[in-house]
This record gives C-alpha cells, sequence and structure tokens, in this order.
C-alpha cells in the first residue's frame, strides 16, 4: 500500500451496484456521450434502452451532470401498480395537498378555499389541486440549468399496461402545447425495451410520436476493455489488493462469470473484495474463485434452475442442445443469428463438421418458448438475444467443457473454469 494512503476505503463504497452514479468507478462511454450529448442540443425527447444492469442509469446521470442539465426521476414501476398520476405525485418535491402561501388571497371558493390557521400570526395555506404532470412539469421548469428533463424509468414495466402507453404518448403530444412549450422541459424514457417510439406510437400515432422521440443506440454489456478497467481500478488503485501471480485470473474470472454486465460486474468484484478484506488484502485464486461461487449461489438462484431444466437427457447420445447454450453462453454477441450459432458449435466442437444438418434453427426457436424462455427473437431480424442477462452467466456456472471436449453439467460448482 502507498505510504501516503493511511486507510483504505471500504469495499462498498467502491463497489456499488444498485446506487448512485460513482464517478471514481464510471468508464466512459464516448460513442454514447457524444450521441447523448447531441441528443440533449436537439428539440426531440430521449430514450435510452438495454439490458438490464448495463450501465443505462449511471450514463443518463453523468452526462445530465456533466452538461448541468436538471432532472426529475418518475419510477414507471409505480405507475403499473398505482396509476400514472400517483407515479408524478411521488416523483413531486412538496406534498401534495394544503400548502402554505406567502401571499394572501381572498377565498375564491371550491378548490381554491383558503384555510386560515390561528397561531401568533395568521398563516395562509392553498389546497394545491393542480393535476400532478401540469405540477411536475412547472416544478421542473423552476430549476436551475440547461435542458430540463422529465426522466421515465423502468419502461419495461409497463411495456404491456396499454393505458399508461396511451397516457405517455399523450404526454408527449402535449409538451408541444403553447401552454407547455414554454417550461421547456422534455422527457427521457429509460428502459430495456427498445423501439420505444412505436412501443409508445399505437397504431394511431405511429408518425406523429415518432418524430418526436430520438432513440440513442442500445447501452450494451461493457467491452472487455471496458470491464478490465472498472476492476483495475476497484480492486487494485482504490483497494490495493494484492493477488500476487494470479491477479490475471481474478480479472478473467470475475470478467467471465460477471458476463461484463456492469451491476454483476460490481457485485463481484464487491464480493472479491470482502475476501480480501477478511485476509489482510492479500488473497490469490483460491480466495477469489470462493467469493465468485459465492455470488453465484445466491445471485443466480433464480436462472440456474432455467438452465437445467432446458439442459438434454443425460442418456441423449447427441447432446447437441447442451453444445448450443455452452456456445451461446461463453461467445455468442448480444444478438444473434442462426448461422452464426452454427458456425461457433461446429468450430468449438469439430466433431460437427460433417454433419450436414446440427438443428441449429429449432434448438435456438425452443429455447424462445415456454413459460420462462432464456432466449428472446425478434421477428423482424429472425435474430436472438438472451431474455435476461443472468441467463448468459447461469449457463456459464451451470455447464463445462470437460477434458474429452463434450459439454458436461457443473453440478456443485466447485471451481469456476476457464474455456
Amino acid at each position: 500500500m502507498s505510504l501516503l494512503r493511511f486507510t483504505r476505503p471500504k469495499p462498498e463504497t467502491v463497489f456499488t451496484p444498485r446506487k448512485p452514479l460513482n464517478e471514481k468507478m464510471y468508464v466512459e462511454r464516448r460513442d454514447l456521450e457524444r450521441r447523448f450529448d447531441r441528443a440533449i442540443r436537439s428539440t426531440q425527447h430521449v430514450a435510452i434502452f438495454g439490458d438490464s444492469g448495463n450501465g443505462k442509469t449511471w450514463l443518463y446521470q453523468k452526462v445530465l451532470k456533466e452538461k448541468k442539465c436538471p432532472y426529475v426521476l418518475v419510477d414507471l414501476s409505480v405507475a403499473k401498480t398505482d396509476g400514472i398520476d400517483n407515479a408524478f405525485r411521488s416523483a413531486l418535491s412538496q406534498p401534495y395537498g394544503w400548502q402554505p402561501d406567502s401571499k394572501s388571497s381572498k377565498n375564491a371558493g371550491g378548490a381554491k378555499a383558503v384555510l386560515e390557521v390561528r397561531k401568533e400570526e395568521q398563516t395562509q395555506y392553498t389546497f394545491a389541486d393542480e393535476p400532478p404532470f401540469e405540477k411536475l412539469v412547472n416544478q421542473v421548469a423552476k430549476l436551475s440549468g440547461n435542458s430540463k428533463f422529465i426522466v421515465f424509468d423502468n419502461l419495461e414495466s409497463v411495456a404491456h399496461v396499454p393505458e399508461v402507453l396511451q397516457a405517455l404518448a399523450g404526454y408527449v403530444l402535449r409538451l408541444d402545447n403553447p401552454r407547455f412549450s414554454a417550461a421547456q422541459v422534455r422527457f427521457l424514457f429509460v428502459g430495456v425495451v427498445s423501439d420505444v417510439r412505436n412501443l409508445l406510437s399505437g397504431s394511431a400515432h405511429v408518425g406523429t410520436i415518432a418524430n418526436r422521440i430520438q432513440e440513442l443506440p442500445e447501452v450494451k454489456r461493457l467491452s472487455p476493455f471496458e470491464a478490465e478497467s472498472v476492476l483495475r481500478t476497484g480492486l487494485l488503485d482504490e483497494l490495493e489488493i494484492d493477488f500476487g501471480e494470479d491477479e490475471q485470473d481474478v480479472l478473467r474470472g470475475a470478467m467471465y462469470y460477471s458476463g461484463r454486465n456492469a451491476q454483476q460486474l460490481h457485485e463481484i468484484g464487491l464480493n472479491v473484495a470482502f475476501e480480501a478484506e477478511e485476509n489482510d488484502w492479500c488473497v490469490g485464486w483460491g480466495h477469489a474463485s470462493n467469493a465468485i461461487i459465492e455470488w453465484g449461489h445466491s445471485s443466480l438462484a433464480g436462472y440456474a434452475p432455467i438452465v437445467r431444466s432446458r439442459l438434454n437427457k443425460k442418456d441423449t447420445r447427441v447432446q447437441r442442445r447442451n453444445q448450443v447454450l455452452y456456445c451461446i453462453a461463453k461467445g455468442a454477441p448480444d444478438e444473434f443469428s442462426v448461422s452464426e450459432i452454427d458456425n461457433f458449435v461446429r468450430n468449438e466442437f469439430p466433431h460437427n463438421a460433417n454433419v450436414v444438418q446440427l438443428g441449429i434453427d429449432q434448438i435456438l426457436k425452443g429455447l424462445s418458448v415456454d413459460e420462462a424462455p432464456i432466449l428472446f427473437r425478434d421477428e423482424n431480424t429472425n435474430r436472438y438475444r438472451f431474455a435476461h442477462p443472468k441467463l448468459r452467466i447461469a449457463i456459464r456456472y451451470v455447464l463445462k467443457k470437460s477434458e474429452d471436449g463434450d459439454v458436461v453439467e457443473n453440478k456443485d460448482l466447485a471451481r469456476p473454469h476457464f474455456d
């Protein structure tokens, strides 16, 4: 440890999954930040999408802060259960109802009746009956800064709630009304769903909504360079953990078993840091792998059974589905086609080279159906992607390649493996 540093930070202040922006651990995503900056400087509403845990929240928090753009967050998961008006009310900075009013006012009757509370002096209260959307727009308009946004987060939670989607589309149109346009407030939609414009549009207003919303490119999982940068910053620079000659194995292990998903990378990093803290900040691969295994047991409890339920039966002569699962988890891109996986399986398992038809099309289709699908299929592009990032990681925990080149189940997860 450096002589200039007397105390290490606590691991939980370095690796901070599910917490607001941690600038020390933020990895620049220059292309996305550049595109977001341009969108901010335009006049359209903005949409950010990407798989859960890929860093959407930190991205918009970092850029909006850097560009001095104030915003208020509306959690659409509230709208799913309690309605859109209550989601707006939850975002308001002041209570909804009777508000102190420093100005004197006459009893106008009805909803604006004045209530006088006598203490040492009179204090006048006015009932705030302004609709919650209008009240929120006015609140954001008063914030100081550049472009101002209402951020609708967790858009995916209302993807199948037509009344909320219709309401959001209506608010997009309403902001063009001169009454609201003067406030210069825009929307930022954030979620795991793509094609936000069509989701909000419906059949009646596709063109009307589409030309008002600009979608940024997908926020994808971290690149190998970005993922390693996060780990090096946290484990080596901030916490100064000594991994000895196992340093590269630890970094590779954390990257592989997190799937380079930003949130999972922070969770694994935190677990490894806890292990190091308990061992005088000097650990090898053995302790680090135990930390990764412990994380997997707790974090993948709901996903590993889904994977195991789709494996070939043990007596199946050619366990092709297991080979496909292994390949799509090991190195498939975020979106992939049948032909890409066919080539991958043939390269990974050379004994398949002379097989004319591997049946990859039917296997991928089978993995995309069921109540708990492993894959989603885009009917427009005929490409596939994981239904959830943790399913890729769960396959990596459940399956490994044996010494004789076949795929076997890693039942006890005794030690993470590399390929």
